[in-house]
Parts: structure tokens; sequence; C-alpha cells
């Protein structure tokens, strides 16, 4: 098994996009984890049937593949670092550029006065503005917010929109005004993914439309983006809150796994113990139900390990049980023969001699484990019953006497 998760993980690492194996290789991870979980409990209960020193204490031995699985994980952790930090070098060398190009629009409105080379070369840096990948997450806003400022900036600062019919401008206005409508609306909607998605959709309308009267620029984006803001909190509030929640679930799923494991320890050698931790660990299934959800990255992994502690408890108790089984059919034997040589002897007038074998049957009935539970009730009430009638029969007789 772990040879073919090995070769699968190798298989793997021949992608050449290392990042978009990530869920695969937690699935083969997760798998490797069980069969070792699976070669400790084994080697475990070998440990526990032979004989040992006294205050020795079982130690595991790992398998010979393990270092190679490691060797092999730490290839690709390798990979995915030097991946990440290919990725930030290009964010922050997409972040200097997109820079440059600020610089370069800033220059642009301050300096340009022919209209039509000015528009020319706006359209060329927001076209390369528009090619440059992604930049660091968190100047992505900054950056964002600048360039919108510089854009309307432009148009204001050249008096472009002296040369768009006025028109124009009041139906940019009614534009960005329904806009505003709409993401103020926004703020009621109670599904914070629904909320966001509003917000988004808005904002990137926004970018399309084109200017709007100098007097009323600043009133609609401060009216606008004041509005955008707040589902933007709200919006990233919840998600901080959930995380949190998580963190708390995920802490109480492997409390309930330490629980199981706990329980699996225990050499449980009888059915009123058996019975006591079924019920338990039935109780800590139920309780991990109720527990509510963890990240989709951690979720598979302490689900299958609890999945497997559970999965080892009731295997174990299948195997005690199937023991007991054997062992109390043959009690059941042992008793039915009590119950023949008691009846057979039951109507005997040989008062001493009879009294003293179904003492000793007595003895032995004692002696002898339980059978199986449908059949030791029954069994019982025949064998005394063969016993009753002796001793009954036999006191009326000396009672005659008197």
């Amino acid at each position: 098994m772990k040879t073919e998760l090995i070769e699968k993980f190798k298989s793997l690492l021949q992608t050449e996009d290392i990042l978009s194996i990530k869920e695969d290789v937690r699935g083969v991870l997760s798998e490797y984890n069980a069969e070792t979980s699976r070669e400790r409990k084994e080697q475990e209960e070998e440990w526990k049937k032979a004989e040992h020193e006294e205050g020795e204490d079982f130690s595991f031995t790992e398998n010979p593949l393990d270092d190679e699985f490691e060797t092999v994980l730490a290839e690709y952790r390798e990979r995915v670092k030097a991946k990440r930090r290919e990725i930030d070098a290009e964010e922050k060398a997409n972040l200097e550029k997109k820079k440059a190009l600020l610089t370069e629009l800033d220059k642009l409105i301050q300096e340009e006065e022919n209209i039509g080379k000015a528009f020319a070369e706006f359209n060329r840096i927001q076209d390369e503005w528009g090619q440059i990948g992604h930049v660091p997450s968190d100047q992505h806003r900054h950056l964002m917010d600048e360039f919108i400022r510089h854009k309307d900036h432009f148009f204001y600062t050249i008096n472009i929109y002296k040369q768009l019919q006025e028109h124009d401008l009041h139906r940019n206005e009614e534009k960005k005004t329904a806009l505003i409508e709409r993401v103020k609306k926004a703020k009621e909607i109670e599904s914070i993914r629904e909320a966001d998605d509003v917000v988004r959709q808005c904002q990137k309308e926004w970018m399309n439309i084109g200017p709007v009267t100098k007097d009323n620029y600043k009133k609609l984006a401060d009216e606008f983006f004041g509005y955008c803001r707040e589902i933007i909190g709200r919006v990233r509030e919840h998600y901080e809150g959930l995380r949190a929640e998580q963190e708390q679930n995920l802490e109480a799923k492997k409390g309930l796994i330490e629980k199981v494991k706990r329980i699996n320890e225990l050499e449980i050698v009888n059915h009123s113990t058996w019975t006591k931790k079924t019920t338990e660990v039935l109780e800590l299934q139920a309780e991990w139900k109720k527990t509510g959800f963890v990240r989709k990255e951690e979720s598979e992994v302490v689900w299958t390990e609890f999945r497997s502690e559970c999965d080892a408890f009731f295997n174990a108790k299948k195997k005690f049980y199937d023991g007991r089984r054997g062992e109390q059919d043959a009690n059941k034997a042992k008793k039915e023969a009590l119950v023949e040589k008691a009846e057979a002897v039951q109507d005997s007038t040989d008062w001493r001699k009879t009294g003293d074998l179904l003492i000793s049957y007595q003895k032995e009935w004692k002696g002898v484990g339980p059978a199986p539970h449908r059949d030791e009730q029954r069994l019982w009430q025949k064998f005394r019953g063969a016993c009753d009638k002796f001793f009954n029969a036999r006191k009326e007789y000396y009672g005659s006497l008197d």
C-alpha cells in the first residue's frame, strides 16, 4: 500500500504547476498517515501477545519506506516554497511596474496639454496596467484606489470633460447614482457571499463608467466607496469570525479523536466494559456530527483520523466477541452435559450417593463460565429443576420416617 502511495506521490511531482496538486498531495499524505496508524496498531497487538520483561514499553518500528516517503515529501515542500518565492518576486516586480505607470499617469496629467496625444498615452497606460499580473494582496486595494483616482483626475485636469457633450456627463452621473443605490441596498442583504458579489460587481462597473461633472465627482465617489467600505468591513469581520469558529471546531474534533484513542489504549476483557465503552464511542460520534465545520484543508485529515480510530475500536470489539462466542458455545456444551447427568439421576432413591453426586454437579456448574445469553437461563432452569426434584423427594422421604 505504501509503495503505491509513494509511486503516486512521485508521479504527482512530475506536474509542472506544483501548486495545482495541493489537494492530491493532501489525499496521499492522509492515506499514508492512516496506513502508518494501521501498522502501529498491528505491531502493538503483536507486542501485547508476546511475553515481555516487567516495565518494558511498546516501541514502534517504522516502515523502511517512511524515509523514502519523507524524502519525496521534502522535495514537494521545497518546490512549493520555491514556487511561492517565485510568485512573491513576480508580484513585487508587478507592483513596481504599476507604480511606474502611476508615475507616468501623474506626469501625463501634470504636463500634457494636447488632448489627442494625452488620450493616446492614457489608453496605452491603461492597457499596460490591465496586462500586468497580480501584485501583493496587501497592496492591491491601495493601488486600485490610486489608479481610479488618477484616472478620474486625468479627465478633469486636461479638461477632457469640456470636449464631451453635457448629456454624456449627466448620463454618467445617472449610472453612478444607480450604482450607489445598488450598493446601498446591498447593505441589507443577509447573505455575506451575495453582498460581497454585489459590491465587487458594482466596483467593476464603476470603473468602466466615464467622468461626471467636476462639481459632483467627489460627492458621488465618497458616497459610493463609503458604502463599499462598510460592506467590505462586514464581509471581512464575518470571515475572521468564521475562521476563529473553525479553529475552535478543529480543536474540539482533535479532542474527540484523543478520547477515542484513549479508549483504544485500554485492554478490555469483559462484556460490561465493552458495552460501556461502546456507548461512549457512539456518544463521541454523535458529538462529532454536532461539531461545526473546519477549514477544507483540515476537514479530510481529522475525519480520516477519527474514522480510523473508531474503526479500530469496533474491529477490536468484533474480535473480542468472536472469541467470546466460541468460549460460550463450549460452556453451553458442558452445561448441557450436566443437565443430562442431573436428569438421569433425578428419580434415584439412593439418597446419599445421588445427593453427593448432584452436589458435585452443582459445584462443577458454578465453575463453568456463561453460555450464550439465549441458552443460559433455559439450561439453568432444567438443571435446577432436576436437582430440586431429587432433593424435594429425599426431604419428603425422610419426613415420612418421622
